[in-house]
């Protein structure tokens, strides 16, 4: 992603996120960039809940399969790894469901505006099928930490 490509995109998103009850009960607090190690940009927007006990980060960033989300959501003030769980990666280990395709950019179709708002519709639904507890009240779960071939 170029660094117009940046701001164009980050404007989109952050506009949205802004708008009351994009999440309910969760506010945007601020946006970021950071550059991997081959001078990529990564988008990253936090939104915290209203009380400050949950924040949830949606990290924009270029993936092997192209443009795609990954969703965080941490007990806030995070204190450990315990304290953070990716979306996807709870969801494929709790419910055994395979959601990759669906934090991809593309799997979604119009411009970049439709696609990102049928994204945040899909997260919505998780959030609220799957994740209802962890999202919305106080509760925790915690998942074991895939480290793959780092063992």
């Amino acid at each position: 992603m170029n660094n117009s490509d940046y701001k164009i995109k980050s404007g989109i998103i952050e506009t949205i996120l802004k708008t009351k009850n994009t999440i309910e009960d969760y506010d945007f607090v601020e946006s970021t960039q950071e550059y991997d190690s081959l001078g990529g940009i990564s988008l990253i927007f936090r939104l915290l809940r209203n009380d400050k006990r949950k924040r949830i980060e949606i990290k924009f960033t270029k993936g092997t399969k192209g443009d795609m989300f990954i969703v965080r959501i941490e007990n806030y003030p995070f204190t450990s790894y315990k304290d953070s769980l990716i979306v996807s990666n709870y969801i494929k280990s709790r419910y055994k469901i395979e959601i990759d395709k669906n934090f991809i950019l593309n799997f979604y179709s119009g411009d970049f505006q439709e696609k990102f708002m049928k994204f945040l519709s899909f997260l919505k639904e998780i959030f609220l099928d799957k994740m209802f507890n962890i999202v919305w009240s106080n509760d925790w779960e915690s998942i074991p930490f895939d480290w793959g071939p780092y063992k």
